[in-house]
């Protein structure tokens, strides 16, 4: 929930860089991402700094597996939804490669649609 501000303190960062994730096909892991961040936090590099790098290792990762998926598979539409989708770094990275878009209002947390579909699943006797 909280993307917005997140995305903002990443507008404000000084560094531009970015981890190379690496990239198996469509398989990847994000663990070596995390423990330079967290490496990142803990040498007290600034949070706006720490906050782009994130994106921008995610921006990458998803851009180069998206990329390899339209060449193995095709032109296939790919559809960005959730609350990551709102994020203006992803969309500037995606959209080059046709992905699609809710409008940012509509890319929200998803936090209350697991909620209420948890919800539903219970009311009919669904166990998890």
């Amino acid at each position: 929930p909280a993307g917005k501000g997140v995305e903002k303190l990443s507008r404000q960062a000084q560094k531009r860089e970015y981890y190379k994730v690496k990239v198996n096909g469509l398989t990847f892991s994000l663990s070596g991402m995390e423990n330079k961040i967290k490496g990142m936090a803990e040498a007290g590099v600034a949070p706006a700094d720490v906050a782009r790098f994130t994106f921008e290792t995610l921006a990458s990762v998803l851009a180069r597996t998206t990329a390899w998926a339209q060449k193995k598979y095709g032109n296939l539409p790919v559809l960005c939804s959730g609350g990551v989708a709102s994020n203006s770094l992803l969309r500037s990275r995606l959209e080059p490669l046709g992905a699609i878009f809710a409008p940012p209002q509509y890319s929200t947390d998803n936090a209350l649609g697991v909620a209420i579909l948890a919800h539903r699943a219970v009311e009919r006797g669904i166990e998890p």
